[in-house]
C-alpha cells in the first residue's frame, strides 16, 4: 500500500499505519512537504524527513521522495534542468536524513510521472547530477493513457507501460544496473477505456512485467484501489462494488503460483476478508 506522508496527513497516519501493518500489508511511504519547498527551506525539509522516518521506522521500510517531481508539483515544468538540479538536491537531503534514522530503509528516487522521451531526458539529467548516490532504487509511474501496455502501443505523447525497459536501459548504461525499479503507480481509468478493457490491460501489464522484467522489477503498484478524487482508475467503484479488473487481478496473482486454491470474499460492512478455499476461479 502506497500512503502519502505529508504534514497535513500525519495525524491520520498515527492510527492508520499500525492498523495497515497489522493486516500484514507493507507500506511505501511517499514523502512530500510543500510548505518547506515553497519556502525553499531545504534544512526544514531534511529535519522533517528525519522526524517522519524516526516516528514510523518500525512500520515503514520503503520511502519514496516526492510524487512526480518532473511535473509541476513544486519543482516546475517538465524537463527543466534547473529544477532537476533542485530535485536531486532535495533527494540527497532526504536520503541522508532517512538513512541517519534508519539505515536499513529503502529510499526510492525519481517518481517519474510516466515513461516517455521527456521523462527519460529527466532521468538522464538526474544521473548527470549524481542522483544514483542518493537512491537505493528508481521509482516510476508506468501510465499509457488509453493505449495497451504491450509493445509497441503508446499514448499520443509517447508514454507507454512497456517503455519501463527504456528507463532500465539508462540505469544499466549509467552503471546503476544493480538497483531495482519500483513501479509505484500504473493503471487505466475505466471511464476512458471501459471496465472490460481496463481488466484486460491490467492482466496484460502484469503478465508482460512478470515475463520480461522479473530480474529487476521489485514491485508494481496499481493505481488505485477504489474510484475517488475525480479519478476512475480503481479496482472498485465508489459505491464499493467490484469491477472486472478486481477479479482479473486477483486471479492473475494466484494463477502463476500453481496453488490449488482461490480466494473467497466475505464482505461485512466495509471490511473485506480474504480466505483460502478449494480450487475454483474467482468469478464476478
Amino acid at each position: 500500500m502506497r500512503l502519502s506522508f505529508g504534514p497535513s496527513s500525519l495525524s491520520n497516519l498515527e492510527t492508520l499505519v499500525p492498523a495497515v501493518v497489522g493486516q500484514n500489508l507493507k507500506i511505501i511511504g511517499l514523502l512530500y512537504n510543500r510548505a518547506a519547498l515553497d519556502a525553499n527551506n531545504i534544512d526544514a525539509w531534511g529535519a522533517w524527513v528525519r522526524s517522519t522516518v524516526a516516528t514510523y521506522k518500525d512500520y515503514v521500510k520503503v520511502w519514496e521522495v516526492w510524487n512526480e517531481p518532473d511535473l509541476n508539483t513544486g519543482f516546475g515544468p517538465l524537463n527543466t534542468v534547473g529544477n532537476v538540479t533542485k530535485y536531486v538536491e532535495w533527494l540527497k537531503v532526504a536520503y541522508q536524513n532517512a538513512k541517519a534514522e534508519d539505515y536499513s530503509c529503502t529510499v526510492l528516487g525519481g517518481s517519474l510521472s510516466s515513461i516517455r522521451p521527456a521523462t527519460l531526458d529527466w532521468l538522464n539529467s538526474m544521473y548527470d547530477l549524481g542522483a544514483q548516490n542518493y537512491m537505493d532504487a528508481l521509482s516510476v509511474h508506468a501510465y499509457s493513457g488509453t493505449a495497451s501496455p504491450l509493445p509497441y502501443n503508446q499514448a499520443t505523447d509517447g508514454k507507454a507501460f512497456w517503455k519501463v525497459q527504456n528507463a532500465r536501459d539508462i540505469m544499466v548504461q549509467r552503471g546503476d544496473g544493480n538497483k531495482k525499479i519500483w513501479i509505484t503507480e500504473m493503471g487505466w481509468p475505466s471511464t476512458a477505456v471501459g471496465s472490460t478493457l481496463q481488466a484486460a490491460y491490467l492482466r496484460d501489464a502484469l503478465s508482460y512485467a512478470n515475463a520480461n522484467w522479473n530480474e529487476w522489477l521489485e514491485a508494481l503498484v496499481i493505481y488505485q484501489w477504489q474510484d475517488g478524487g475525480g479519478f476512475n482508475f480503481g479496482l472498485m467503484y465508489s459505491d464499493d462494488s467490484l469491477k472486472p479488473s478486481y477479479y482479473e487481478v486477483v486471479n492473475w496473482i494466484w494463477a502463476p503460483t500453481g496453488a490449488t486454491y482461490s480466494l473467497v470474499l466475505n464482505i461485512v460492512g466495509e471490511a473485506v476478508f480474504i480466505q483460502e478455499t478449494g480450487r475454483t476461479r474467482l468469478e464476478q
